[in-house]
């Protein structure tokens, strides 16, 4: 797989091809390839903004990820997949940081949105809402993500998640 800044530096290069072109006087050649190059630089503006809030947690540097959560004016605007990570990885900050109320809206948000790559994020999403109606005493709330969850199919991993939760609960799905 190319690493990040080769990509940037390809999409760069067509970019450059294309006013090159428009240069020349090759106006619709010129002007159709300077258009894909401007377009991929604007997708992978957007994208690269959420690897950086992905990279973040992962090093589990909280105020990295937090400071890259701000950097993005208007989260309303990305799309559906940005989206749908966008709040997933606010809610995941939010619960970090004890922002209830904000983690839940978070990944409802993230849940509406309904873009994820796999089922196991998912029902990620799902264990988180699950959790925290289970912080606020909500068990039905809890029964309910949980059994959509397992619903899903998810992985192993997930599953004894699933069973975990279940088991130190209390609850019966």
């Amino acid at each position: 797989m190319l690493s990040p800044k080769v990509i940037v530096g390809i999409i760069i290069g067509i970019t450059v091809l294309g006013l090159i072109l428009l240069g020349f006087q090759w106006w619709i050649t010129g002007g159709i390839i300077t258009a894909i190059g401007l377009a991929l630089l604007y997708v992978w503006w957007r994208m690269d903004q959420i690897l950086k809030i992905s990279n973040a947690l992962t090093a589990n540097d909280l105020p990295l990820a937090r400071k890259h959560l701000e950097s993005v004016k208007n989260p309303e605007k990305l799309n559906s997949y940005s989206k749908t990570y966008y709040y997933f990885f606010a809610g995941m900050v939010d619960v970090q940081s004890n922002s209830l109320k904000t983690a839940r809206a978070n990944f409802k948000t993230a849940l509406e949105t309904n873009r994820f790559r796999s089922v196991d994020e998912r029902a990620t999403a799902l264990l988180m809402l699950a959790q925290l109606d289970l912080r606020s005493r909500n068990n039905e709330g809890a029964k309910r993500y949980l059994k959509e969850a397992k619903a899903l199919g998810p992985g192993e991993q997930i599953k004894e998640q699933i069973n975990y939760i279940v088991k130190t609960a209390r609850l019966r799905l």
